[in-house]
């Protein structure tokens, strides 16, 4: 019969661990990351609403798709963007992998695998049926959104193709369209996704439409191994993006720089 092992408790102030790595540095990199996108996105959508657009291109900010700026907007000074953020926040809020990421580097809820809480050992668990965790129960409902919204970065990425003398590429394009396949990635690769392609099936060969719904299915689950590594590039396409466009209209970058082919 194999001999259990207790490895001894460490107590480091609040922390009690079992461990002997650097636990802490993932939950506080993630919080910094997550802090700083937060804080560039109000940047963006609140300070520069009047910067999302490239004269003479189709070139427009991540944050800004689709353009609601049709000519008629009705609220001066009011950032279109307002009505379209909480989509992609929704969804990042509700994701499972982003749920895990600020559990543990903002509520330490545990900050990490074999490390305890940061709260009371009495607290009560109430799991995800209280203010504010109850949202999180519409994960499914914001992938749909979120699936519409993919769909328009990807058709934003073909019109950055188009220019006032005709088809083009330029470096604006190749970040629109990194931008476009890393949110296709991410979204694809989601738990619901995967429940929405394969779910309810108790049989995965009975007939040919069943038997595509199972290879998607599985095309969809190996996407899914690398969600939290879409969910990051996804951030840092969208920024990237975001500050090309700028450095485009501000001139810092001239269109014929950009302009490839």
């Amino acid at each position: 019969m194999a001999e259990m092992i207790t490895l001894p408790t460490v107590d480091h102030g609040e922390f009690k661990h079992s461990r002997n790595d650097r636990w802490w540095v993932r939950p506080l990199l993630q919080a910094v990351a997550i802090t700083g996108f937060i804080f560039y996105s109000l940047w963006v959508i609140f300070l520069e609403s009047d910067n999302y657009k490239v004269e003479g291109t189709h070139y427009i900010s991540p944050f800004y798709s689709p353009d609601l700026e049709l000519g008629f907007w009705p609220i001066e000074g009011f950032s279109p963007a307002l009505l379209l953020i909480w989509i992609p926040l929704g969804f990042r809020y509700t994701c499972y992998y982003a749920r895990k990421v600020y559990h543990r580097a903002f509520l330490a809820d545990p900050p990490a695998c074999a490390v305890s809480e940061l709260r009371k050992v009495n607290h009560k668990y109430k799991g995800e049926n209280k203010l504010v965790f109850i949202v999180s129960n519409l994960h499914r409902y914001f992938f749909y959104l979120a699936f519409v919204l993919m769909i328009v970065h990807i058709i934003d990425f073909f019109l950055a193709m188009k220019f006032e003398d005709g088809i083009g590429f330029g470096l604006g394009t190749l970040l629109l369209g990194f931008d476009a396949l890393f949110l296709a990635l991410y979204v694809l690769s989601c738990h619901s996704c995967k429940h929405v392609v394969g779910g309810g099936l108790d049989c995965f060969s009975c007939n040919t439409a069943v038997n595509a719904r199972y290879k998607s299915w599985k095309f969809v689950k190996k996407l899914n191994e690398n969600h939290h590594k879409f969910f990051w590039l996804s951030l840092l396409s969208l920024i990237v993006a975001d500050i090309y466009i700028k450095l485009l209209i501000n001139d810092v970058i001239s269109l014929e720089f950009d302009r490839w082919i």
